[in-house]
């Protein structure tokens, strides 16, 4: 006497799953990566944004006003460099939590 069960509707499940997990642990990945940018990210805006701040605030002398101006348009161009690199962080961290669902948090060795 054999009893057994059919398992083909199962293997053929298998690689959808495995590679469904291999997204969520890369989701995984990178919240943590973006996580890690963050912090700093905020320091390097928040400095920019002080720079910004006070060279707007000053009147440089007339001799040294043409420095002062390429000055302010360079911390500005950083600025938006800065800006762009917090949308990526913003929207890895979103991927990652979108993702990740109702999976439970992973457990790390």
């Amino acid at each position: 006497m054999f009893i057994g069960e059919d398992v083909t509707e199962v293997r053929a499940f298998e690689p959808g799953l495995m590679h469904a997990d291999r997204l969520a642990s890369l989701g995984t990945m990178a919240a943590g990566i973006a996580h890690g940018r963050q912090q700093p990210l905020t320091f390097v805006q928040a400095s920019l944004n002080l720079a910004l701040h006070r060279l707007g605030e000053r009147r440089p002398p007339p001799e040294s006003q043409a420095f002062a101006l390429r000055i302010l348009e360079e911390v500005r161009t950083a600025s938006v460099g800065v800006d762009r690199i917090a949308a990526l962080v913003r929207d890895a961290r979103a991927l990652a939590r979108t993702q990740q669902g109702s999976r439970p948090p992973p457990t790390w060795p």
